[in-house]
Parts: structure tokens; C-alpha cells; sequence
């Protein structure tokens, strides 16, 4: 069994952190040719600058998908997504963005735990290099007891996790690519289609948009497994996957 997973990160305001903060944060501009906007650009992306507002994830033997995100209430629903059950489950953030967050990730460790009657392997577009360490060092941030390690398992037989951009770079061999750049290589349709990248959930969760950054997430997310199954007909004997 197999669960496919993606995250959405925001992060802070720059003007959030304090001053002292700020200089850190700004330190060594000038050294590596960055500007502001960079830095606030990063600090999506930076465990300590910014949040978990959207995880993914697919269950392809079950045909089921579930994404849990933050939201402005805490609702439920379920609905038809292109032949595949969804399930919606949404943390509402009147009590603070980081303790919704701290609901998202409680739930989420509980649903990729293995059951003592069925193991789950994960499948990522690097989760390696950003969604797993970031959840296990968001629940660091949090404390939340985290029930698997998401960079467990061996990077060459694939037992715990497969990392579909390791795939593609043959674990460092060749260059990297974006999950964009590889689905239109694939003849897969890519997520990003409508312009839409990870760049744009701060604006988007800012503006109130939580269902479309869900939404996008579930693309992400199915894109994800949509080039797992090419690896998987072509490489699978071959690496055991």
C-alpha cells in the first residue's frame, strides 16, 4: 500500500519577526546578491518562518484522497474528484494560525502511521528535500509527536519511501526538475497549468482562499502519483518498486 503525499507552505510577514529577528534575517544580502524581495520569497519556504497549510494525500489501492488544511472554520465534506472520493477536513485558524496548524499535524501523523495490518510506503515529488523534513521539524516547532520518520529508509531500495525527484536526478547524477517541467515531459497534465505555483499560497491564503490552495494541493498531489505509475511500469522490476 502506498501513500502519495504533497504540502503547501506561507510564510510570515517579514515585519512579524522583531527587529533583532529582521537583521538576521536580512544578514548576507549583499554578500550573495540578494535583495529584500528574495528573503521574503524564502521565507515560504524556511521551517521557522513559515507554516503547513495544506497536506495531500492519495491512497491509490483504496482510490481515496484527503487533504487537511487551515481554513477560517473547522468543517468537513466529502465529494466526487474526477472518479476519486476526496475527503476535506479544514482546521479553522480563530485561535491562532500555529494552533491549527498543530491540529493539521496531529492528524496528519495519525493517518500515515502504519497499522499493525497494513504498512504504507510514501511516495513524494521530493520529500526528501522539503515536505518530509519540514513536517517533522514543523512538529519540532509545534510540539507534536511525530509517528514515522519521512526520511527513513533506504535512499536506493525504496522500502520506506520513494522520492520521485531522486528518481530523476538518479540520486544526484543528473539535474533537478520541477514536478511542471516534468509532467508536460511526461504528457501528464500539470497542476500548474492555470499559472498557479507554490509562490502563490501566501498571497492566496492572505486573500482567504483556502479551498483553491486545498484544491491545488489534491492537483499537486495526483500529478505526483501520475508520474510514480510512469516510474513504476517502466523502472519498477528493475528497482523494485
Amino acid at each position: 500500500h502506498h501513500i502519495v503525499y504533497d504540502i503547501e507552505t506561507a510564510g510570515r510577514d517579514l515585519e512579524d519577526f522583531s527587529p533583532d529577528e529582521q537583521s538576521y534575517l536580512l544578514k548576507g544580502i549583499e554578500r550573495y546578491d540578494q535583495t529584500e524581495e528574495d528573503i521574503r520569497e524564502r521565507l515560504n519556504f524556511w521551517v521557522l518562518t513559515s507554516h503547513v497549510v495544506s497536506v495531500a494525500m492519495y491512497k491509490p489501492e483504496e482510490n481515496r484522497l484527503l487533504v487537511i488544511y487551515l481554513s477560517s472554520e473547522d468543517k468537513s465534506s466529502k465529494e466526487d474528484f474526477n472518479g476519486i472520493e476526496l475527503y476535506k477536513k479544514s482546521f479553522g485558524i480563530s485561535n491562532g494560525i500555529e494552533e491549527a496548524e498543530r491540529e493539521l499535524l496531529r492528524f496528519f501523523w495519525e493517518k500515515v502511521k502504519n497499522k499493525n495490518d497494513t504498512k504504507y510506503r510514501l511516495v513524494s515529488f521530493n520529500g526528501r528535500g522539503f515536505d518530509g523534513f519540514f513536517l517533522m521539524l514543523r512538529s519540532v516547532v509545534l510540539d507534536v509527536e511525530a509517528t514515522r520518520n519521512l526520511m527513513g529508509g533506504s535512499r536506493y531500495y525504496y522500502n520506506e519511501h520513494i522520492d520521485l525527484l531522486e528518481l530523476l536526478t538518479m540520486h544526484g547524477i543528473g539535474r533537478r526538475y520541477s514536478l511542471d517541467f516534468v509532467c508536460r515531459r511526461f504528457g501528464i497534465e500539470s497542476p500548474k497549468a492555470d499559472e498557479m505555483d507554490g509562490s502563490k499560497v501566501k498571497e492566496m491564503f492572505e486573500r482567504g482562499e483556502y479551498d483553491r490552495i486545498a484544491e491545488y494541493n489534491v492537483s499537486d498531489v495526483l500529478a505526483t502519483y501520475e508520474v510514480f505509475e510512469r516510474f513504476r511500469r517502466t523502472l519498477g522490476k528493475a528497482l523494485g518498486i
